[in-house]
């Protein structure tokens, strides 16, 4: 099915949060969800197509901003607990920072978006920082 994701009020199509296809009807006995504690999926058997299915699930993803920055918390915690989850040194973490910007505003298209845009570039920057710099804090804090 296909999803638009509303971002203060706005259908977003641009950065990363827009046109994406979801599988939202299987057979629990023929398909079932990731282990990802994050935006887990459907998972399918090799071979089989899943249909589109003609509508579009309307997702207020997020009303405003002060909800989008309770969701970077807890989503960048959840992550921070995912399984083989790789661990940076800070300098590692900005670089992936800034691409995880570059990504989601230009190549992306954000900037399209608008201001909407750039606070969801910025948003999904700020995540990958505290996710990566979450996972170093443990490991030193192991260290001492």
């Amino acid at each position: 099915m296909h999803r638009h994701n509303f971002v203060v009020g706005r259908d977003i199509r641009w950065g990363g949060w827009g046109n994406d296809w979801l599988v939202r009807l299987h057979n629990r006995h023929h398909a079932g969800l990731s282990e990802a504690l994050v935006h887990e999926k459907v998972v399918v058997p090799g071979g089989v197509e899943p249909k589109r299915i003609a509508g579009a699930l309307l997702h207020d993803n997020i009303s405003d901003i002060d909800q989008l920055l309770h969701k970077i918390s807890y989503y960048t915690e959840l992550r921070r607990q995912e399984p083989g989850g790789r661990v940076y040194s800070p300098a590692v973490a900005m670089l992936r920072t800034f691409w995880a910007f570059f990504r989601s505003y230009v190549l992306e298209l954000g900037f399209l978006a608008g201001w909407r845009g750039l606070v969801i570039a910025t948003c999904d920057s700020m995540g990958t920082f505290f996710k990566h710099m979450k996972r170093y804090s443990d490991e030193r804090g192991r260290e001492g």
